[in-house]
């Protein structure tokens, strides 16, 4: 059995004084580093000194993702593996919001999608780091100006998931900041033939800052998987790092503003296809949450 295991996480790590930053990130690459996971992707690493503490341990991560740019990764994305990488590309959104507007230090971030090539032994899988444009008024209705920024981004990114082989595995990861059932979020799956494994779970991704309303507490965090039709794909995903834990500093504090999300892909090689001389279509078997909605299941 192939086995892949990924890890978002939007680690809240913006260029503006972020009183303990330096001991919050510290932490959340130590806990990155011990969580056994292939890749990590993050998001809103807001200067190319937060790098190393979120990657902490070289031995752990062989590989750091990032395009160079002015003062941090572009668009604040890095990836951290220790599976090979065959091929590394960014793609800048064409659509970034309004010259003057609250979206302005977004398009200095230069916002887009970091894409990756992975060699996961049997397969190659095509993985996309994104994080796309806030929307300041938590409302998603279709005449909201902050949805039709990100409607025009999630285009763009469709478009990306599309010029992939229909052959190849691909996983779209990353802080969507469209919440889980909206109108967005449907379209987006449609236009592209991604799975969520999440998609039955109502627990809240963002935890909002003060100041910010109480609706803006919505699934934002995303792991979505486009299977490949020669294999079953079987796909677990939970949250993490969702509790308090004491910071590199001794205080009790949260790792970020947002949860993250694992997301665990098994299937079967192609060796064992062959010897059960059997076609399997597209699929991708979920596994389930509990009835309770605390916790995830494995499925399949």
């Amino acid at each position: 059995m192939g086995q892949l295991t990924i890890i978002t996480m939007n680690c809240l790590g913006l260029p503006v004084p972020i009183p303990g930053l330096r001991h919050r990130l510290q932490t959340l690459g130590r806990t990155l580093a011990a969580s056994g996971t292939d890749v990590a992707c993050l998001q809103e690493v807001g200067r190319w000194r937060h790098v190393p503490l979120l990657r902490h341990s070289e031995t752990t991560w062989q590989h750091v993702l990032a395009l160079d740019y002015p003062y941090a990764p572009k668009g604040g994305l890095i990836m951290l593996s220790h599976v090979p990488v065959l091929d590394m590309e960014y793609i800048p959104f064409q659509e970034r919001g309004g010259m003057v507007s609250l979206h302005t230090p977004e398009r200095l971030q230069g916002k887009g999608v970091l894409r990756a090539v992975l060699d996961a032994g049997d397969r190659q899988v095509v993985l996309l780091n994104t994080h796309l444009a806030a929307n300041y008024s938590a409302r998603w209705s279709f005449t909201n100006p902050y949805a039709r920024v990100e409607r025009a981004q999630l285009r763009e990114l469709a478009a990306v998931v599309q010029a992939v082989p229909a052959d190849t595995l691909v996983v779209v990861a990353g802080d969507l900041n469209v919440p889980r059932r909206s109108w967005l979020y449907h379209e987006f799956l449609q236009s592209t033939g991604l799975y969520d494994p999440l998609s039955e779970s109502r627990e809240p991704t963002y935890r909002p800052l003060p100041g910010l309303p109480a609706r803006a507490a919505q699934a934002l965090d995303h792991v979505l998987v486009r299977p490949t039709p020669d294999r079953a794909i079987i796909a677990h995903a939970e949250l993490c790092f969702g509790e308090p834990v004491y910071l590199d500093h001794g205080q009790l504090g949260y790792l970020s503003d947002h949860l993250g999300v694992r997301l665990t892909l098994t299937w079967s090689t192609a060796r064992m296809l062959d010897k059960r001389n059997s076609s399997v279509g597209p699929s991708v078997t979920p596994s389930m949450p509990d009835p309770d909605g605390a916790g995830i299941k494995d499925g399949g």
